[in-house]
Order: C-alpha cells, then sequence, then structure tokens
C-alpha cells in the first residue's frame, strides 16, 4: 500500500512516503493564459497554476496564503502538483492545526 504525508504549512508544504521526503514552498499563482514558462505548474479543472519557488517568475498572478482558510482553499492544488510529481498513493493524510476543527469537511476529499 502506497500512503503518502502531506503537511501543508505557512512557510512550506512538506511530503513524506516510503522512500520519498520532498518540502517545497508554499506558494501558488495564477498562469497567464497567454504565457508560455518553463516552470513547475499543475492543471487544475483546465486551469494552470504555478506551485512553489517557481511563482517568483509569476509575481503579480501570486496568490496570498494567509489563514488556515487559504490553506485548505488550496490544498487541492498543491495536492494535485505532488500527485502529477510522484503519482498515486493509496492513502493521503493529512492534518490542521486542532483550532481548526471547523475546516475538517473541506479538508476531507
Amino acid at each position: 500500500m502506497k500512503v503518502l504525508g502531506i503537511d501543508i504549512g505557512f512557510g512550506s508544504v512538506k511530503v513524506y512516503s516510503d522512500n520519498l521526503e520532498y518540502k517545497f514552498p508554499t506558494t501558488v499563482a495564477y498562469m497567464p493564459d497567454d504565457q508560455v514558462m518553463e516552470v513547475e505548474k499543475v492543471n487544475v479543472g483546465g486551469k494552470f497554476f504555478i506551485i512553489g519557488r517557481d511563482v517568483k517568475y509569476a509575481a503579480s498572478f501570486k496568490i496570498e496564503i494567509s489563514s488556515v482558510r487559504d490553506l485548505v482553499r488550496w490544498s487541492g492544488v498543491f495536492l494535485k502538483y505532488v500527485i502529477d510529481k510522484f503519482g498515486n498513493f493509496d492513502v493521503i493524510v493529512s492534518g490542521l492545526p486542532p483550532n481548526a476543527k471547523s475546516y475538517i469537511p473541506e479538508l476531507s476529499l
């Protein structure tokens, strides 16, 4: 069974699995439709988002992540990026700070 642990924090996203430890900045930006860029990106619903360190190349399109609500809202984009990069997993485990229990239904897949 392939299990993924993902911790989406304000500074970075930490990813753990068998033989896998990966970390990238918790940053995301819209990728303009009219630009071709060689950056780390993910396609979600037909829209492209730039992920991690490469967001610096699209600073004017950066999405501000400043609350737990924002972390939850963009968690699917970060997770899709990880799955695209490392493949599918049978089980995905994540969590929230104890004071954010009200977001559990939104985070559940």
